[in-house]
């Protein structure tokens, strides 16, 4: 690896920020977890500052949404890299679009009554479960061990395969 690797946990969550209009390559589970808990932290720290009646609120809104805004993207570079770590499509990130729409546009539109649209309902927050609990488990995974389709293991690891080839040559 041309650099080496960040040692705490506020280096892994800076090189996901450096990292943040990159959309190729890898992120370790280290870096995306990192970077996603510092990103939190200004919505906690507005939140308890809220909690604690700090005025004025609207102002504290304002702060936190810039914030969020700016994060967005960053998450977004961070998650997509993530997934290419499992040897996932990064377009996963999209796939929860399609199925918060339909849902979102259920809730507008139940009136508390038909069948159809109590089912669409259920239905849509299901499907949004299930993908959540399939992202889950590829984002705390560990990355493929060496190279794969998406670039060199972030860790600059080798697949089993090849150190037990330098072990015994």
């Amino acid at each position: 690896m041309a650099s080496a690797l960040p040692t705490t946990p506020w280096g892994w969550a800076l090189r996901a920020l450096r990292r943040s209009v990159q959309f190729r390559g890898r992120a370790n589970r280290a870096e995306y977890w990192w970077f996603t808990a510092f990103s939190m932290v200004p919505g906690v720290v507005v939140s308890v500052l809220e909690g604690a009646g700090v005025e004025p609120q609207l102002l504290l809104n304002q702060v936190d949404t810039a914030i969020s805004a700016l994060l967005l993207l960053p998450s977004f570079s961070a998650g997509v890299r993530r997934l290419h770590d499992v040897d996932r499509s990064g377009w996963w990130i999209g796939a929860t679009l399609p199925l918060l729409l339909v849902w979102l546009l259920a809730i507008g539109f139940t009136d508390g009554g038909s069948g159809l649209q109590m089912l669409i309902l259920w239905g849509g927050l299901l499907g949004l479960l299930a993908y959540f609990v399939m992202a889950l488990v590829w984002f705390t995974r560990p990355g493929t061990p060496g190279p794969n389709r998406f670039g060199e293991n972030p860790l600059g690891l080798a697949s089993d395969a090849e150190r037990l080839a330098q072990d015994f040559a």
